[in-house]
């Protein structure tokens, strides 16, 4: 249950691919051509949250849940907390923290101190919630269920700007998150359905 897949490699790949690129045409926002590009390339974070959720399934029985907190907070939180406090040092923070709140902000929020990790506060709650994604994962039949109401709630509401926060942005890729999840509980029979289709 724990094998390396390389057809999960291949779609982070892809997904980097499309953020190089989605990085690359944010730039000409301004044109018609780059707008349009723009829009269909920002769902490339969606794609990475799905992979990090399948993942999360895929491997779930190889954890507890202090061994993943700890193999978490030593590749993703302690270099976050390294470069974030690096780029302060530096002076590279869009906005300079004033007081104590702000330095806090700029922590929490990944931005705009050291923008391209704004994800990584986001994702350390979907770290944190590990107990109750495994558990959902016991639970097919409603883990779908789950999946595709948070689907719905997305696309009522549409993804949330970097300034709602690691919380509102947590909750907007739940869909994503969950939906990866479901996918690889139910791959083999997804599997089986999709040379019919």
């Amino acid at each position: 249950m724990g094998e390396f897949r390389s057809d999960i490699d291949r779609l982070r790949g892809l997904a980097i691919l499309l953020v190089v690129v989605l990085h690359s045409v944010a730039l000409s926002k301004d044109t018609d051509i780059g707008a349009d590009m723009h829009t269909a390339l920002r769902g490339a974070t969606w794609l990475f949250v799905f992979i990090a959720g399948f993942l999360l399934a895929h491997l779930r029985d190889r954890y507890t849940y202090g061994g993943y907190l700890l193999s978490k907070l030593r590749t993703v939180i302690c270099p976050y907390l390294f470069l974030t406090s690096l780029a302060l040092l530096l002076g590279v923070a869009v906005d300079q923290p004033a007081t104590l709140s702000d330095l806090a902000r700029v922590y929490l929020l990944g931005f705009p101190a050291f923008g391209p990790y704004w994800f990584i506060p986001m994702i350390a709650l979907f770290y944190l919630a590990f107990p109750f994604y495994r558990t959902l994962c016991n639970y097919p039949r409603t883990l779908l269920l789950t999946a595709g109401a948070f689907v719905i709630v997305s696309i009522a509401f549409g993804r949330p700007g970097f300034d709602a926060g690691p919380i509102g942005n947590f909750a907007y890729f739940q869909s994503a998150y969950i939906a990866g999840l479901a996918w690889r509980v139910h791959e083999e029979r997804i599997n089986k359905a999709l040379p019919s289709l």
